[in-house]
């Protein structure tokens, strides 16, 4: 087994990843009861950048307007759907507004603008647990088996939430395991 990887003397911005905080793992700053809903409509957000793509939709970096604090935004295009499928994303939006959890992306609403179902739910500003491993490889750093530990904790408390309200993912993976600022898992 190879030694850890010592810290270095210039910043890093992977650092933070490589290093068990001391004592609990704290909750992330960005999950709170009393946060405010930032907006209903298109009109009420800014959209800025593209974070992701899928088969009917995209992920945009999104400010809304009221709160001036930043989202992901799913804009799914429900008008090239199925029936079948328009079903499977109504499923979906109330399954994500039930669960509140510290390792879960938090929902915060949706609505119909348009051709389009919009998703808004919290910004995983630190990208996906693939991306790191990628910028790590590329440094030839790794992580440090406490920070592996904790993210299988992280990511154990998370699906053990969604299964006590009879949910199961069924796409756990690499790209959809994300990262808050302060490096927590979020699923």
């Amino acid at each position: 087994m190879r030694d850890p990887i010592p810290e270095p003397d210039t910043p890093d911005p992977i650092q933070p990843l490589l290093i068990e905080p001391h004592g609990p793992v704290p909750a992330p700053s960005n999950v709170s009861e009393s946060d405010e809903n930032p907006g209903e409509g298109a009109h009420a957000y800014e959209f800025l950048d593209e974070i992701g793509r899928g088969a009917f939709g995209v992920v945009m970096k999104c400010r809304s307007k009221r709160t001036r604090r930043f989202y992901a935004c799913k804009q799914i295009a429900v008008s090239q759907m199925t029936s079948a499928q328009q079903r499977s994303v109504v499923r979906e939006v109330l399954l994500l507004r039930r669960l509140r959890h510290p390792n879960i992306i938090r929902y915060y609403t949706s609505f119909v603008d348009g051709k389009y179902l919009y998703i808004i739910t919290e910004l995983a500003v630190g990208g996906d647990l693939q991306s790191l491993m990628e910028r790590l490889r590329k440094l030839k750093k790794r992580l440090l088996e406490r920070q592996i530990w904790r993210f299988v904790v992280e990511l154990s408390s998370a699906v053990q939430h969604m299964h006590s309200h009879n949910i199961v993912h069924r796409d756990i993976k690499s790209l959809n395991v994300f990262l808050s600022a302060e490096g927590h898992i979020k699923v």
